[in-house]
């Protein structure tokens, strides 16, 4: 069942009346929406490829949680670069070590998803160690500002 999908524009007079005698304007196509057919990836395997990504990187996003609520620590202590670099050296951490895992070490997207899983390890490691570095104020500072 083929439904013409063509946008008619009409000329209308100022009561709203449609002009007949107004001359004919080109039709405008618009797309059709099209029925999707079935990828190469059934659901099953991608029911599979979910199951592994939470087997592997599930875990760590207990890390990933713990990272984002330092981000927000850091940014009171007045640390945001160090917040925000430790999510750049997630994002490369995870980006470089998923491209050796899939094209140096043929692990696959299972190695893909253990180097997310890494990244997010590093991500929060990072965030602790910006934490932790930071120093109480010197008394003597505080007391003369």
């Amino acid at each position: 069942m083929h439904h013409d999908r063509t946008l008619r524009v009409v000329k209308r007079d100022t009561a709203g009346r449609i002009d007949h005698d107004a001359p004919r304007p080109k039709l405008i196509k618009t797309p059709v929406a099209r029925p999707h057919r079935a990828s190469a990836c059934s659901v099953t395997e991608v029911a599979r490829l979910c199951s592994l990504y939470l087997r592997i990187v599930g875990p760590t996003y207990l890390l990933f949680g713990l990272g984002l609520g330092l981000f927000y620590v850091t940014l009171g202590f007045g640390r945001g670069v160090a917040a925000m670099n430790a999510n750049a050296v997630r994002m490369m951490a995870s980006a470089g070590l998923g491209l050796v895992a899939v094209y140096w070490l043929d692990l696959g997207v299972a190695g893909f998803f253990a180097a997310v899983a890494t990244g997010f390890c590093v991500y929060a490691a990072l965030l602790v160690r910006a934490v932790t570095r930071v120093k109480a104020p010197d008394a003597t500072l505080a007391t003369t500002s």
